[in-house]
């Protein structure tokens, strides 16, 4: 196995107790603990109070049905300090092609709990869920006052609604898949609010998982700085954004493709998106605010 910096890899036995049987080429501690003793020791080393030991011994030994799976779990280090963790855990196959493992990658987690997701924050944002359809599941004062949707207006919705024939949807499904495998993740991003008014906005992805030991359920959404692309602000001093994404410390556009069966790269929110659907859908945002607005300015 080839060193990676950004992961730590192990492989166990996927049958109880869960024997650590190698670990990583060239990396010579996990979790403080030293890969030459762990080669001794079961995956109990790495439990402790806060560990839902039944997820984890579960999702090891799913890997014989070749089922894979990626979660957070709290793994505890060689000090007995706890630790959120990502863990993919994958199928291992021997050299015959049999698969007679369970191959575990553990990566710092970037995620934060839903209890802390629907806290007040200064700028917009928006909670989607990664499951299909990605419906819309939360929205604040800010993101109704730039994009013009309410939170009446989003049960069943997705974020097919503020996205316009501007939008880079191969740059948001990046980001967005980064964000459901557990890592954080900026760029900015051209949309659409619902008086058909293009936007760039810095966008901030977060991962947020319902509890410390479970999947990434959503995804925290913070809009940054919007800039009316024809040269109107679209909220107190324009920002001139840059074209390029960044990726938070750690994180890459890269990083889920590094990951086998887990990088297959989703459209995500934008899975129907086409120009001719762009253009229907903002003719009728257009004709349904014209009606309501004929006296205003476009809000933005």
């Amino acid at each position: 196995m080839l060193r990676t910096p950004s992961f730590q890899k192990l492989v166990v036995s996927i049958d109880n107790p869960h024997h650590i049987l190698a670990t990583e080429t060239g990396v010579e501690e996990i979790l403080h603990f030293n890969t030459d003793d762990l080669r001794r020791q079961t995956i109990g080393t790495f439990e402790g109070p806060r560990t839902d030991t039944s997820l984890f011994r579960a999702a090891i030994q799913k890997t014989g049905q070749c089922e894979p799976s990626k979660f957070q779990i709290v793994l505890y280090d060689r000090y007995g300090q706890d630790q959120n963790k990502m863990v993919t855990f994958s199928p291992y196959h021997d050299s015959s092609g049999m698969n007679c493992a369970c191959m575990m990658t553990i990566e710092d987690s970037e995620a934060i709990l839903l209890q802390d997701a629907v806290r007040s924050y200064r700028c917009a944002h928006a909670l989607v869920s990664v499951e299909g359809p990605y419906h819309l599941q939360m929205i604040n004062e800010e993101f109704s006052r730039i994009f013009g949707f309410t939170p009446q207006d989003i049960p069943g919705q997705s974020m097919n609604i503020i996205q316009s024939q501007k939008t880079d949807i191969l740059r948001w499904c990046t980001m967005f898949q980064t964000a459901c495998e557990g890592q954080l993740i900026s760029g900015s991003l051209c949309l659409c609010t619902r008086w058909c008014i293009d936007i760039r906005a810095h966008l901030t992805f977060t991962p947020v998982v319902e509890s410390p030991n479970g999947k990434v359920a959503y995804v925290l959404i913070q809009f940054d700085a919007p800039e009316e692309l024809d040269g109107f602000a679209a909220g107190p001093g324009t920002i001139a954004l840059p074209d390029s994404c960044e990726s938070h410390p750690g994180s890459s556009f890269e990083s889920s493709s590094e990951q086998g069966s887990q990088g297959v790269c989703s459209l995500g929110p934008f899975a129907d998106y086409s120009p001719a659907a762009a253009a229907s859908r903002g003719g009728a945002r257009f004709a349904a605010a014209a009606g309501r607005r004929s006296d205003e300015s476009p809000a933005a």
